[in-house]
């Protein structure tokens, strides 16, 4: 028998005889000698500590997620689980359309293979600095960008939202704005079924805000509710978020393709009568749909339509602070 890193451990014991975690598995009236663990090399993904050092898989920092610091080799982006990292010793490889300042900001960047139509979320909420997140085909082509966010919220930190994203190769880039432009990040990206419509009982959560871009009026969608202000003969696409205190929330829809309406309704997201605000054109020689409210808390719905039957392309902008 061989003590080891804080592990027992016995010769000759076939690994067979270990669980899911390492401990052998033995009747209480087994004789045999007791092993806490038989270290290997990390395996991660695996569900097991392989190393012995108590910590399994996304806890062990053998496991952690890779970090890019160039557009010619990005790792491949790890989906719903929280990436960490520091972008203060990195290079400055790319500029996303929407940092306003003018500064080199070192950036990070991940690989994205997409096979099917996809909604994908991505956010920096609960990072050290003002971030900025983009969404490209190529990741030096800065024509090939598809979304861009800065500042979600009065935390500056930033959301995408893309509904729709077809099956290609993409680049996620990760890059800072104003001062500190670089510092400790959190990322979280996640890539689910892009269904034809979401609605009120699968609208995407973009509490604390987000740039969100998608299309309404694809092949199977239907005009299912209308606001006030208009939305008559047009599918609708709906988001959801939540207030525990009273914010301030903007949101605009400029950026689209064709002549928006937007409408909040608070807790009941099919009754017309939930209906808090809506707005057609934000002001009297038309251009995008424009809401700036204070808000109490509670759940809210927001539904972005089109005016007169019009459909197509949208980026949608809400903003918290």
């Amino acid at each position: 028998m061989l003590q080891l890193a804080g592990c027992t451990l016995v010769a000759g014991v076939d690994r067979s005889a270990f669980g899911e975690t390492g401990a052998v598995v033995r009747d209480a009236s087994s004789s045999d000698e007791r092993v806490d663990c038989m270290p290997s090399e990390t395996r991660c993904g695996d569900g097991r500590d392989d190393d012995c050092d108590g910590r399994v898989d996304g806890a062990d920092p053998d496991c952690a997620p890779a970090v890019g610091d160039s557009c010619a080799s990005p790792p491949a982006l790890e989906l719903g689980r929280e990436i960490r990292g520091d972008t203060t010793s990195l290079r400055n490889d790319v500029r996303p359309g929407c940092v306003r300042e003018t500064i080199d900001a070192p950036d990070a960047v991940w690989s994205l293979d997409v096979t099917a139509p996809s909604d994908l979320v991505a956010s920096t909420f609960g990072s050290g600095y003002d971030t900025v997140l983009a969404l490209r085909g190529r990741c030096t082509r800065a024509d090939e960008e598809l979304a861009c966010a800065n500042d979600a919220n009065a935390r500056r930190e930033s959301r995408i939202v893309y509904r729709g994203l077809q099956p290609g190769s993409y680049a996620l880039l990760l890059d800072g704005d104003r001062m500190p432009s670089a510092g400790p990040f959190r990322l979280h990206a996640t890539l689910a079924p892009s269904p034809a419509q979401r609605g009120c009982g699968d609208a995407l959560d973009v509490t604390g805000g987000a740039t969100i871009r998608g299309r309404t009026g694809q092949d199977g969608a239907e005009d299912q509710a209308t606001g006030s202000c208009g939305g008559e003969n047009a599918a609708e696409e709906v988001y959801r978020f939540e207030l525990s205190t009273r914010t301030r929330v903007q949101i605009h829809t400029a950026g689209s393709s064709f002549d928006t309406v937007v409408y909040l309704r608070r807790e009941r997201c099919e009754d017309n009568n939930a209906e808090i605000a809506c707005n057609d054109d934000a002001s009297s020689g038309g251009g995008p749909s424009r809401l700036d409210l204070t808000l109490d808390p509670g759940r809210y719905f927001l539904f972005v339509d089109g005016f007169g039957g019009a459909e197509g392309r949208y980026q949608l902008v809400v903003y918290f602070g």
